[in-house]
């Protein structure tokens, strides 16, 4: 874990809650590691666990970057919109800084509901491998996103062409209400320090 806080290339997001005369609790939290493919593929072969996972300038040079799905909880749906949109800045501003285009995203369902909430993003269950032989991976692309927070981090694949152009991604904003406490990683690394 201390590898991924230093690498820059962990993005959490959180939605803390805090009632009067208690401590902040947090209500909701997603988050995403930019990983390479190389580690992805030992992950999928079993060669790894999910905690060895590297960030992507520490995978082989011809590996090109993954967004691993690493997180989502929240205690109620309304959270889910305000965490995506925040998580959606933070990734976005790096892969801008960094001129990094991602084309793919991988997780790991981890139950049904887990399995609900990938399948409505746009994830798709890889066929012939689970995680520890018991959990879906699952992987997603622009072309099966389903919602704008993967359809616009996610680049078209290579062999997407409009003419000789490469398809670019939509970069909008969402629009939607926001709340009053969200947290993007480096306010919440001490936050989740003490949960975890």
């Amino acid at each position: 874990m201390e590898r991924w806080l230093r690498s820059g290339s962990l993005f959490y997001v959180a939605v803390c809650q805090k009632a009067p005369r208690e401590d902040l609790r947090i209500a909701a939290l997603a988050s995403v590691l930019l990983t390479g493919s190389r580690s992805c593929e030992r992950l999928l072969q079993g060669e790894i666990l999910e905690s060895q996972l590297v960030p992507w300038f520490l995978d082989s040079p011809d590996s090109p970057p993954i967004l691993y799905f690493s997180s989502v909880i929240s205690d109620t749906s309304q959270h889910l919109l305000s965490l995506y949109e925040n998580l959606f800045v933070e990734v976005d501003r790096y892969l801008k800084a960094n001129q990094l285009r991602v084309y793919k995203g991988l997780s790991i369902a981890i139950g049904p509901a887990g399995f609900d909430h990938l399948g409505k993003n746009g994830f798709k269950r890889v066929e012939g491998t689970k995680y520890l032989e018991q959990y879906d991976f699952m992987s997603i692309d622009a072309a099966s996103a389903e919602t704008e927070f993967w359809s616009s981090l996610l680049s078209p694949s290579l062999s997407v062409r409009d003419g000789t152009q490469e398809v670019e991604p939509c970069r909008h904003l969402f629009k939607t209400g926001r709340y009053r406490e969200i947290y993007p990683f480096e306010n919440a690394s001490s936050i989740l320090k003490r949960v975890f």
